[in-house]
């Protein structure tokens, strides 16, 4: 009986460990902790859009001491827009986890566009207003965790 299992097992566990070896290696993530690392203008990569879309974030003073403030503003499908935000410079009992923080209230130009850019730029104004983490996986990648009903992430690279 154990003849012909122990030939079945070898086999699983040889399929099992080719599949294993198959997955992509997921990218490192450092949580941001100042500013200055992810100053710069950056072009939206994900999740994909018809439209093209910028960040630029520049640093500014934060309200709070254990943070730093980015002052953002770019270019979404149809109309110019603005905001700030803070974000925790290390672990703390007032700030949370490093990099972690939030966005103000979005502002915007009053440009019209087509119903289609529209409303990309709205779900994309909302995921930006939504966001709650900063990371980079390397130099020239930024990752914009937003919560909210629909959690995902905003992924740019440097330009």
């Amino acid at each position: 009986m154990f003849r012909n299992v122990l030939p079945k097992l070898f086999l699983l566990l040889i399929v099992s460990l080719f599949l294993a070896s198959c997955t992509s290696p997921q990218p490192t993530l450092t949580p941001v902790g100042e500013a200055d690392s992810v100053a710069g203008t950056w072009r939206l990569t994900s999740p994909a859009s018809a439209y093209p879309v910028s960040l630029s974030l520049t640093p500014v003073l934060a309200p709070l001491a254990g943070f730093f403030g980015l002052d953002i503003r770019g270019e979404g499908p149809v109309n110019s827009y603005f905001t700030t935000a803070s974000f925790s410079k290390g672990p703390s009992i007032e700030s949370s986890a490093t990099g972690t923080g939030q966005v103000s209230a979005i502002g915007a130009t009053q440009r019209g566009g087509t119903q289609a850019a529209m409303q990309a730029e709205d779900l994309y104004f909302s995921r930006l207003a939504a966001v709650n983490r900063v990371e980079l996986t390397s130099a020239d990648q930024l990752r914009l965790s937003y919560g909210g009903p629909s959690p995902g992430v905003l992924v740019y690279e440097r330009q």
